[in-house]
């Protein structure tokens, strides 16, 4: 069974770090470039922490009962939409590790789209 509504962003953790890395960015406060971690995977590939942020929130919309197109979330997130598709692509053979399965059962998964 899926939960219902929006996942609740709390203020720690590494999507509190993007929060705070894109508003300091947006605002111009700080160097936010030179503090900011790339995240690598074994398989080689590397994306920034709001790439990987951009395609899981995508994907967690597309999971919910309130669906958002691509291009909300690529605006929203401010990551380009090809870069969220790539990521997703990254990401996708490892859902079942993302996603809690309080939210979404395995049959879930398997029902979004392959990238």
């Amino acid at each position: 069974m899926k939960k219902k509504g929006s996942p609740r962003l709390d203020d720690g953790g590494l999507v509190g770090s993007i929060v705070r890395d894109k508003v300091a960015r947006n605002s111009g406060v700080a160097d936010w470039r030179s503090s900011r971690p790339s995240v690598s995977a074994s398989q080689g590939w590397q994306r920034s922490p709001i790439s990987i942020a951009a395609a899981v929130i995508y994907i967690v919309t597309q999971l919910s009962d309130d669906k958002k197109p691509l291009k909300d979330v690529a605006i929203a997130t401010g990551v380009a939409e090809g870069t969220i598709r790539n990521s997703y692509k990254d990401l996708y053979p490892h859902l079942s590790k993302i996603i809690p399965g309080w939210y979404a059962q395995e049959e879930d998964l398997k029902n979004l789209c392959s990238p």
